[in-house]
């Protein structure tokens, strides 16, 4: 009987011995509170697939050349050309619409731009089925443009050139 007990004892002591071996490793896998520092984020597999599968424009830039152009380019993150048409007001405009593309954060809805040719762009989400980032580029007026688009796949840039037509 006191082998037996022996026996029983030995067993526990190993089973407590691998239950604290596999907490203590569990425990160093995880994440607590107290490993994370303030205002870090901790990016997960389901973060960074959530990430790229929106269309987002990350980016407008705006360019003078010296052949008194000007040109317009959107970055955007994926290959998402836009429906662009021109509206011929009292205050001509472009309109580009990115169907179902979000803006950047970093992007303001109003840029002034005072160029020879565009006056200013303004951005907003036009809601429906689907929703759509609309991009107005307000042109100055009692001009004739030349306007010229290029969309550059590798590097997922729309660009508008637009110029004097003589």
């Amino acid at each position: 009987m006191k082998k037996q007990t022996h026996y029983f004892i030995g067993i526990f002591a190993l089973i407590a011995v691998i239950s604290a071996v596999i907490v203590f490793y569990s425990k160093s896998a995880m994440v607590t509170k107290s490993s994370v520092k303030e205002g870090e984020k901790i990016a997960t597999l389901k973060d960074s697939i959530k990430a790229e599968s929106f269309k987002e424009l990350r980016e407008i830039r705006i360019e003078r050349t010296s052949d008194k152009e000007e040109k317009v380019t959107f970055v955007l993150n994926g290959f998402y050309p836009p429906k662009t048409s021109v509206s011929e007001e009292e205050t001509p405009k472009i309109v580009c619409d990115f169907p179902e593309t979000r803006m950047s954060d970093s992007i303001k809805p109003t840029i002034e731009v005072n160029g020879i040719y565009l006056k200013q762009i303004r951005l907003g989400i036009q809601e429906g089925t689907p929703s759509k980032l609309m991009a107005v580029l307000e042109m100055m007026p009692n001009l004739n443009y030349s306007i010229k688009q290029t969309f550059f796949k590798k590097e997922n840039c729309y660009t508008l050139t637009l110029k004097e037509d003589r």
